[in-house]
């Protein structure tokens, strides 16, 4: 009903799917406006190769989730609204958010320990400049607007680096106002043909 078609790993246990997919269509419609995204491609499998439990492909138009560690499911969805939207993340009207986001992961930075830093300032795939792109703030973003702001509990939703989600008021009320018009104004409207 919400994608072009959905794929399962042999392996996955199908008890498990249908819980997540319970789970998917009660967030789906108490928050993404019951909205299906027809071109897009949901695959279940394992995600052990990639260090990830979850991954979406743009040029693919493909949702990827490790069915052992859902929790990546709303993470990855917000990067699929921010490609199927047109590059929200890239929008004038992003700017704020992501340099408040920046500015407090900086300062936030300095109170880690110093093998979190040394990673950060690394070459590794997960190094500030991983944690400083658009779309990675676009989607850290609507975790942080899902959990601190509405709180939101659910196996599809999970922060697990601390770090990667800073804390601050005035972050805060920039997520709230943009996720807000985000979900209760531009997404209804996807998809819909303008009156001439």
């Amino acid at each position: 009903d919400y994608f072009k078609f959905v794929e399962f790993d042999e392996e996955v246990d199908l008890a498990s799917v249908r819980t997540i997919e319970k789970e998917f269509e009660v967030l789906n419609h108490a928050y993404f406006d019951g909205k299906p995204f027809k071109e897009v491609t949901l695959r279940f499998r394992k995600l052990g190769k990639h260090r990830a439990s979850g991954l979406y492909y743009p040029t693919l138009h493909t949702l990827c989730v490790d069915i052992r560690c859902p929790s990546s499911f709303i993470h990855e969805y917000f990067h699929m609204i921010d490609d199927q939207l047109g590059d929200l993340s890239l929008e004038v009207a992003f700017n704020q958010i992501t340099a408040l986001y920046r500015e407090e992961f900086l300062r936030q930075m300095e109170q880690l320990d110093d093998t979190v830093k040394n990673t950060l300032n690394g070459k590794s795939k997960y190094n500030i400049q991983y944690f400083f792109r658009r779309a990675e703030i676009f989607a850290r973003c609507g975790e942080i607007y899902f959990t601190r702001i509405l709180k939101v509990e659910s196996s599809l939703i999970a922060p697990d680096l601390a770090y990667a989600y800073p804390k601050s008021e005035e972050l805060d009320h920039e997520i709230k106002n943009y996720y807000e018009a985000l979900l209760n104004k531009r997404l209804p409207n996807y998809g819909l043909k303008e009156a001439v």
